[in-house]
């Protein structure tokens, strides 16, 4: 029941921002703007999805982002000791 009603909330915030823009720009009102801003809102949703879903794994599996200098001790690292990931000849 949640989730019906975050949907129907993010369908109206949606709806005020397409009708928001619509009357500021003074753009047509047709098929094609909503069409346009539905593609847009659907894929916003998408990435933030993501985002959560991201973070969500990360926290189960407990990695930790690593900053510029970790990662390029760590690449120094592996280079020294000749087990180069990235080469073919294996």
């Amino acid at each position: 029941m949640r989730r019906v009603q975050r949907l129907l909330l993010s369908a109206g915030l949606a709806g005020l921002a397409t009708v928001g823009f619509v009357l500021v720009v003074g753009a047509s009102a047709d098929a094609l703007m909503v069409l346009l801003f539905a593609g847009f809102w659907i894929g916003l949703h998408a990435f933030l999805g993501f985002v959560r879903l991201s973070q969500r794994l990360d926290r189960a599996a407990g990695l930790k982002l690593l900053s510029s200098s970790e990662y390029e001790r760590l690449t120094d690292l592996t280079e020294g000791e000749g087990c180069d990931s990235r080469r073919g000849d294996r």
